[in-house]
């Protein structure tokens, strides 16, 4: 584990780091977004967001955020959906390879009775193969496969689901 390393509730001071990380993530094609998203529209969501349901993590060294998860609903107008959340994790590139992934993920299945859901789904960039990575090593299957949906400079790409059910 890393010196200083902690996992905590995000709180509205952690956006600015949020959105530099997220950023990084669009960018760098990790992400289905293909415009950097502003810290005063994450903001707005941030503050209507119901953390206790849909939580947003982050991973702090020495109080600087270094990384976060969130779970957010799936189709949340579709009752049958209510046990399944969607899960979706960012490093910040400076801290890739050091288990910061692994520790966020690993936190949010341990305390999933918390968090009440059954399963969990990640909606992945296919060129996103840390994520991958990640996701199989925690028992992740892939569960589909969206071909050539996503247009992203110039190019196509397919979005994969990836998911594990808990119970």
């Amino acid at each position: 584990m890393l010196d200083g390393l902690s996992i905590r509730l995000a709180d509205i001071s952690d956006t600015n780091r949020i959105v530099e990380i997220y950023n990084e993530a669009i960018v760098n094609r990790k992400n289905a977004l293909l415009d950097e998203i502003l810290l005063s529209d994450y903001q707005i969501s941030f503050r209507n967001r119901d953390l206790k349901n849909f939580p947003i993590l982050v991973a702090t060294i020495n109080n600087s955020v270094v990384g976060w998860i969130s779970l957010s609903p799936y189709r949340a107008n579709r009752k049958a959906y209510q046990n399944l959340k969607e899960v979706s994790f960012y490093i910040d590139n400076h801290f890739k390879g050091k288990g910061i992934g692994s520790l966020l993920l690993k936190y949010i299945i341990n305390e999933r009775s918390k968090f009440n859901y059954k399963s969990l789904i990640a909606i992945l960039v296919a060129n996103n193969q840390e994520s991958v990575y990640l996701l199989k090593k925690f028992g992740f299957s892939l569960w589909g496969c969206l071909p050539n949906v996503l247009d992203m400079d110039d190019a196509s790409n397919d979005a994969l689901i990836y998911g594990k059910n808990f119970e």
